[in-house]
């Protein structure tokens, strides 16, 4: 009898030593839905929870034959992408990833919690008009989705317009996470929007501001979708898996 074989989900991201965000955050969401788990390297960060002190990007080429590697002896059932700092580099993905139908959550990681600058504005142009087409969720934060639409986010009508707005670049469906709301919009609270409309997922004890939570819901958001969860479901199990590492850091 053929062993059935475990999804595997592919994250193109930034490398973060201190293990606090970047491809090191990704692989432990993956591991926690007992999804096999392949990375590829954007960039080297030196970074930890106070600072942002820099980073080395690998080169469009180097990505490039990395993303070919894999793809050349594993079935990829999801992939994730995070840090993307250049254009180039962004280029070889989507070149990569278009046309193989393959499940794409994006995290448009334009900076780090801690200060740093992970995107140029000519890295976040190219992102929307090459990369978005082709994902099926974009998981911006407010400040990111601001900077997407160039709209100002301050109550849950904004963040409808925004997504709109990221919609209408070519993505199926858009997630706005409300870690970094405003007084007027629950902070915590995340807004799925699709073609059905909104849909809210509350943190219902946002316990401890915690680095890495973007990079691992969206990872989350995948390994569900590699599972074969439709877009709505795999958001849910994500969150609820954001919620109890939140618990976590309070014991």
């Amino acid at each position: 009898m053929k062993a059935v074989r475990p999804p595997k989900c592919l994250t193109i991201a930034g490398f973060d030593p201190s293990g606090g965000a970047g491809i090191i955050a990704d692989l432990k969401a993956f591991r926690a839905f007992d999804v096999d788990s392949a990375a590829v390297v954007t960039s080297i960060t030196f970074q930890n929870d106070r600072e942002f002190l820099g980073a080395e990007h690998r080169s469009a080429g180097s990505v490039a034959r990395q993303i070919d590697s894999v793809l050349a002896v594993d079935e990829i059932d999801a992939v994730k992408t995070g840090m993307l700092p250049t254009s180039q580099i962004i280029g070889a993905v989507a070149s990569r990833l278009g046309g193989r139908n393959i499940p794409l959550v994006i995290d448009p990681v334009i900076s780090s919690t801690t200060g740093g600058t992970l995107m140029s504005s000519e890295a976040t142009n190219r992102l929307t008009k090459d990369l978005f087409p082709l994902a099926d969720l974009i998981t911006p934060n407010i400040p990111e989705a601001e900077t997407l639409s160039s709209l100002k986010i301050a109550n849950e009508s904004d963040a409808a317009a925004a997504a709109r707005y990221i919609i209408g670049l070519g993505a199926n469906a858009v997630l706005i996470k409300g870690g970094h709301a405003a007084e007027q919009m629950k902070k915590g609270r995340d807004l799925l929007f699709t073609e059905g409309g909104m849909e809210v997922f509350d943190c219902h004890e946002l316990m401890v501001e915690m680095r890495g939570t973007g990079c691992m819901l969206a990872s989350a958001i995948a390994a569900n979708l590699a599972l074969g969860a439709a877009i709505s479901e795999a958001v849910s199990a994500a969150k609820a898996f954001i919620t109890a590492q939140l618990r976590r850091k309070t014991l």
